[in-house]
């Protein structure tokens, strides 16, 4: 089983029907990983308007993570929700900041607190 799709396999998903939450596979995401992520993600989710994204396992991500990320916070928007980041490290962080891709999806420290944000959006 490809690594994107054992991600989604293994990622614990909230099935309350308003907040999918995927685990973004890792140390490095970035290139075809995250290329076949994003469909993946995309095919798994739907028309859900919330997506929680776990970045718990990334180390690293290249400007093709950096566009998956973004692609999925657009997605969201466009089903009238938003993208939630959650786990992930200063140097992501820093990386996302820089990036401007905070300016699409909020970051949360714990994934209960951003499904906690997704279901009181």
């Amino acid at each position: 089983m490809p690594a994107a799709l054992t991600a989604l396999v293994d990622s614990p998903i909230d099935l309350t029907g308003e907040v999918t939450v995927l685990a973004c596979p890792g140390p490095r995401f970035a290139g075809g990983t995250a290329v076949r992520f994003h469909m993946d993600a995309t095919a798994a989710c739907g028309t859900d308007p919330y997506l929680v994204l776990d970045l718990g396992a990334v180390a690293a991500l290249d400007a093709t993570g950096l566009k998956v990320v973004a692609a999925l916070a657009r997605r969201c928007r466009e089903n009238g929700g938003e993208l939630m980041l959650c786990g992930a490290t200063r140097p992501v962080r820093a990386l996302l900041a820089a990036a401007g891709v905070n300016q699409l999806a909020e970051v949360y420290d714990s994934r209960r607190q951003a499904v906690l944000a997704a279901k009181c959006a």
